[in-house]
């Protein structure tokens, strides 16, 4: 049998919520030491890679190995039937072919019992390489949301222009164009600059903004590994060369919603190669996407 417990429901919602806008049907690997999935969008252009610890779990049992086909748009929807400080179990009993989610309230006055029917998924076995990056930045997830939000004004294509003195993520089409950058070593308060260019009439006209989110945005469920609250907004860049490179933008966007799992976000580049975003939920596991640049064409 396989049963997987957290405290917090809110957790499950948001792990399904980050995954589902890029897979909608995935196998869950279930193993004695934890839970894992590894899928590819339908246009097979970018991979997501989930990981979560058996010792993340409030409570963890897995006898065998199994697959478990699971439609993670439904998923989502029974979650969302549930409370977010609800007590979520995923649990399967051998050869059977249904998913149990179980949603108990804290102090134990309510319970619901939900039954969401297996999938048969065919799926290539896939094993990713373990890479090289020449670049690596690490930097406060919620500004990584806000920097997609604010990139997708503009355009469909974000480049990502990297440094020793910090980071520039910039979009640009026939409405206007705008970047923003990230000072390297320094907090996201004193370093975020926001620059909106319009073209009207052939005069250029600048609007600079202040960082900060909007009031509805969620926090993060799970603070940085280690060096305490000051290292959450600090922008820190690991590099052999400046690199320069383009993504589509909705990719991104859909990258982002896994910004309220970890307070972090590490972005991995490497000429000619897919970048890795990864966002490690400290104690838990971590959820990784994948995406190969944009390529200019002659």
């Amino acid at each position: 049998m396989f049963e997987a417990q957290v405290a917090q429901g809110i957790m499950w919602k948001k792990i399904v919520d980050a995954v589902k806008e890029l897979v909608q049907e995935a196998n869950f690997q279930t193993t004695p030491s934890g839970v894992g999935i590894q899928a590819m969008d339908s246009a097979h252009v970018a991979l997501v890679s989930l990981s979560l610890r058996c010792g993340g779990f409030s409570v963890y049992s897995c006898e065998r190995n199994a697959m478990l086909g699971i439609n993670l748009q439904q998923l989502g929807k029974i979650l969302k039937a549930t409370e977010n400080t609800d007590v979520i179990t995923l649990r399967h009993v051998d050869d059977s072919d249904v998913l149990s989610i179980i949603s108990e309230a804290q102090d134990k006055s309510k319970q619901s019992e939900f039954q969401l029917k297996l999938m048969e998924i065919d799926s290539e076995s896939m094993s990713i390489p373990d890479m090289d990056y020449s670049t690596t930045i690490t930097f406060s997830s919620a500004d990584f949301a806000k920097i997609c939000k604010d990139m997708a004004i503009f355009g469909e294509t974000v480049t990502i222009q990297v440094t020793r003195e910090g980071v520039k993520f910039s979009a640009a089409s026939d409405f206007g164009e705008g970047f923003v950058f990230l000072r390297s070593g320094a907090t996201a308060d004193s370093t975020v600059k926001r620059e909106v260019v319009k073209r009207e009439a052939g005069v250029k006209k600048e609007v600079k903004s202040e960082h900060g989110l909007d009031e509805d945005d969620d926090k993060p469920l799970v603070k940085a590994a280690a060096g305490g609250d000051e290292d959450d907004d600090t922008v820190r860049i690991e590099m052999d060369e400046p690199v320069t490179l383009s993504f589509a933008l909705r990719y991104f966007s859909t990258f982002s919603k896994a910004s309220t799992l970890a307070s972090r976000v590490k972005l991995c580049l490497a000429a000619d190669a897919p970048c890795m975003i990864d966002f490690d939920m400290h104690g838990l596991g971590h959820l990784r996407y994948y995406l190969a640049p944009k390529v200019e064409e002659d």
